[in-house]
């Protein structure tokens, strides 16, 4: 079964979210001696509303965490595991409690203060109706999502489960009034257990996603022609991709570029010493390297000091790489070698400027010159060991995106997609150059496939270095031998290429021509040629005194990290790192309207529409950003562009489907709900929607950017639905606010966007009309009763666009802001990964 190891942080986040809010709504609806009147009569349908609502959308997370969990179950299925129904049962259980807290947390806030009938009996109808609704929309959260099985098709189809309103299912013939006080809570709970028999069934009988390849290309398309005119099978291998790869692979990539050595000397990179505040209560031993928390108390610090200088840490920093020499020259294939956590990755970080903390001291020097990083970017590439791509586009289009961006702009697009072919070639990716690169363990690309493709995205930006970490992890015998196949001929054009490399085959290890080692605490041990059949360096380590013979057709590579390991020094009583007095030591380390109700049922068409379309569009766009962001800190440490052009083209690639989206929406509703006929008004409508949809759009790139990860930003962007709801005008109208809300009001996007539409629409109509048994015209009611005034339109307007531009406007600066941050996060958790 799959734990979601989150689930804590998850349950504690929506309970306080649901208790802040339900603090909110107890203040705004803060009702405790109304008359019972029609207009007060509203106020409390508004509150009722608006919980039904509150639950719903807390139903939300479960639609994300149920995709998640579906690849985890259909492989265990596949297994053989368990049966479907032994998954969903639990899942459905175990979501009971979690629905009674809800119910009772919200009903126990809100059901005194707001003003409801005080008799217990009625408390308790609320508090299981309300049950009802968070049981039932967890459970259709469930079944949608087992049966669609991807973010945006569920989500859209979630956005279209909105309660039709009483009046209008009246006004179609459908009174349904009096029966269904008496089977909605039955109906409720029936409707959860419906929902969770789909559950099971789709689970059961509907199929894990399938491939994802985009298109078949014409090379396929056409080798698949020709190998059913062959008459033998055996041929149609022989002609098949593998060997039309291989043999394509006769020249060499021509582009022209300048071979570069790498130079650096004395090189030393230096963290602040961590402080465990663990430590401080448990007085445990001392874990050095993990867990650490840099602001403790000055108290928790003196306790700890003590501690850390009995275990010989007596400096303010932790030294990583110590006197670090040597160089990296062009057209030689260097092997950077030490055991976990000898500092390999750190090393090359350091050397590829991608350390965004510490402190680097000693030279680095680039053909002679000291290292430029900005320059240096374009003249460099970084294979990680974590193959990042954005999985929504081919292989191909992968590489040409790189090439156009990092390619030099003289050299034009025909000698470019040449390039890039050449590319595809010498990686052997010409059979899946259509294929979609796909989410990994989901579908698209097979791991080695993965791998290939990320060093294809550096090869194509032509650089003179090229550094890989690891780049045969996780290949098989045959992946990796045409990854270093691949590697061995970028080296012989002159190149130059340094590998990190941890327990190599002696084919691999063998294909290097030099080895820089080390050992823990990033000392270098050995640095220099490996050799025919890594002779020399056999040979150095077997003249140390003490050292064993390397036994016949055993793996160099294996047995010189066994007789250097720290067990070995500490038998035979010696420091490599002593022992070796070379340049070069080591390393480590993202329409009518004739009464108030016609005129609510207008408003609430407008309501339902920003509200329900924004959440469908920020709920949409929240998965493709969070997946696109870690993507762009790799892109961006490659130098392929800055954060404010990478905010802007995410901003305007939006700005069309947005366009279309609130146009389609006008044409459509517009005719069909009645509104007036004039070009203005509908122009004035089609303004209102356009500017929603981007302030929804632009709020979820912003929650991504602001969050560690999707879940917490998904919690997030619940949290403000629900405030975007309340404080919108529509359930409680701006004069009916109590004053300490009302400053939320103005900060709420949704109540502009509402006064925008209903004030364009009937803010100019002097009609009669009905309210509350009163005459007065349409005009006056939208004055007095929303607040909302036709003078104040172009205010509005204005207003209504800054929405929008200050959402992106946060989002390009905290990407700036949080470069260094988020990067940070990116090597630690690479480095976790690595290790």
């Amino acid at each position: 079964m799959h734990r979601d190891g989150n689930s804590s942080t998850n349950l504690v986040s929506s309970i306080t979210r649901l208790f802040i809010i339900g603090l909110m709504t107890m203040t705004v609806f803060l009702r405790t001696r109304m008359e019972i009147d029609i207009e007060d009569g509203n106020y409390f349908m508004g509150a009722l509303f608006f919980a039904l609502i509150l639950l719903l959308v807390d139903g939300f997370p479960e639609l994300v965490m149920t995709i998640q969990r579906l690849e985890v179950f259909y492989k265990q299925k596949q297994l053989y595991f368990y049966p479907a129904w032994a998954y969903a049962i639990p899942a459905a259980i175990l979501k009971i409690p979690l629905s009674l807290l809800e119910s009772i947390v919200w009903t126990s806030l809100t059901y005194y203060v707001i003003g409801f009938a005080p008799q217990p009996v009625r408390f308790f109808q609320q508090f299981f109706i309300l049950f009802g609704v968070h049981l039932s929309a967890l459970s259709m959260f469930r079944l949608i999502s087992s049966i669609f099985q991807s973010h945006g098709a569920s989500i859209t189809v979630q956005a279209t489960n909105t309660t039709i309103g009483h009046e209008v299912l009246k006004s179609r013939g459908l009174d349904y009034h009096k029966s269904l006080y008496w089977i909605s809570v039955a109906a409720l709970f029936g409707l959860a257990f419906i929902f969770n028999i789909g559950f099971v069934l789709a689970l059961t009988f509907l199929n894990p996603p399938g491939s994802s390849r985009a298109i078949i290309s014409y090379e396929k398309l056409s080798q698949s022609k020709n190998n059913e005119e062959c008459d033998g099978g055996a041929t149609s291998m022989e002609q098949g991709p593998f060997k039309t790869v291989v043999e394509s692979k006769k020249g060499r990539i021509a582009l022209p570029f300048r071979p570069l050595t790498v130079v650096f000397q004395d090189l030393q990179y230096y963290v602040d010493m961590p402080l465990f505040c663990e430590i401080c209560l448990s007085r445990s031993p001392l874990p050095v390297g993990k867990g650490a928390r840099e602001n403790l108390g000055s108290e928790r610090a003196r306790v700890l000091e003590p501690e850390m200088k009995e275990r010989g840490f007596t400096q303010k920093k932790l030294q990583l790489l110590s006197d670090i020499t040597g160089a990296l020259r062009p057209g030689v294939l260097t092997a950077l070698m030490g055991v976990s956590g000898a500092g390999k990755t750190t090393l090359l970080d350091v050397l590829a400027g991608r350390k965004t903390s510490g402190y680097i001291e000693g030279e680095i020097k680039i053909g002679g010159f000291p290292k430029v990083q900005e320059t240096f970017a374009r003249i460099s590439g970084y294979c990680e060991q974590t193959d990042i791509h954005s999985p929504r586009i081919t292989v191909e289009e992968s590489l040409i995106f790189s090439a156009w961006l990092r390619l030099a702009p003289d050299i034009n697009s025909k000698t470019k997609a040449q390039f890039v072919n050449e590319v595809i070639e010498t990686i052997e990716l010409d059979g899946i150059k259509d294929m979609l690169v796909g989410i990994p363990g989901v579908n698209g690309l097979s791991t080695e496939q993965r791998k290939r493709l990320t060093i294809a995205v550096e090869l194509v930006s032509n650089p003179s270095i090229i550094f890989m970490d690891e780049p045969t992890t996780g290949l098989d015998a045959r992946a990796a031998a045409i990854v270093m196949r691949a590697v061995k001929n970028v080296v012989d054009t002159g190149r130059t290429i340094v590998c990190t490399i941890h327990q190599p085959s002696i084919d691999i290890f063998e294909s290097f021509d030099e080895l820089i080692l080390l050992k823990t605490g990033g000392r270098m041990i050995y640095c220099g040629p490996l050799g025919q059949c890594s002779r020399k360096v056999i040979e150095y380590f077997e003249h140390v005194p003490g050292v064993s013979k390397i036994r016949e057709n055993y793996n160099p590579g294996t047995w010189m990290l066994e007789v250097t390991s720290p067990s070995a020094e500490d038998e035979l009583g010696i420091d490599f790192a002593q022992e070796h007095q070379r340049p070069c030591k080591a390393v480590e380390q993202s329409t009518s309207r004739e009464n108030q109700q016609n005129l609510f049922n207008v408003f609430g068409s407008m309501y339902t529409a920003v509200i329900f379309l924004g959440i469908d569009n920020c709920s949409s766009v929240l998965p493709n950003v969070s997946t696109e962001r870690t993507v762009m800190y790799r892109e961006r440490f490659a130098g392929m562009y800055s954060s404010w052009a990478y905010s802007l083209a995410q901003v305007i690639v939006e700005v069309p489907y947005l366009f279309i989206q609130a146009a389609a929406y006008v044409i459509i509703v517009y005719p069909m709900i009645g509104y007036y006929g004039s070009a203005t008004k509908i122009l004035w409508c089609f303004y209102s929607f356009l500017c929603a949809f981007l302030c929804y759009n632009y709020l979820g790139m912003l929650l991504v950017s602001i969050t560690p990860n999707f879940h917490i930003a998904n919690i997030l962007s619940s949290a403000f639905y629900t405030v975007f709801n309340l404080f919108s005008g529509f359930l409680v109208p701006n004069p009916r606010i109590p004053k300490w809300w009302t400053w939320m009001y103005y900060i709420t996007p949704t109540s502009w966007t509402l006064n925008c539409l209903l004030t364009s629409q009937y803010g100019d109509i002097d009609k009669t009309l009905t309210v509350f048994g009163e005459k007065t015209t349409v005009s006056a009611f939208l004055r007095d009763y929303f607040g909302f005034q036709h003078s104040q339109l172009p205010l509005v307007a204005v207003i209504l666009i800054l929405f929008p531009l200050f959402a992106l406007k946060q989002d390009d600066t905290r990407k700036e802001s949080c470069d260094q941050d988020e990067v940070g996060i990116f090597d630690v958790q690479r480095n976790m990964m690595a290790n």
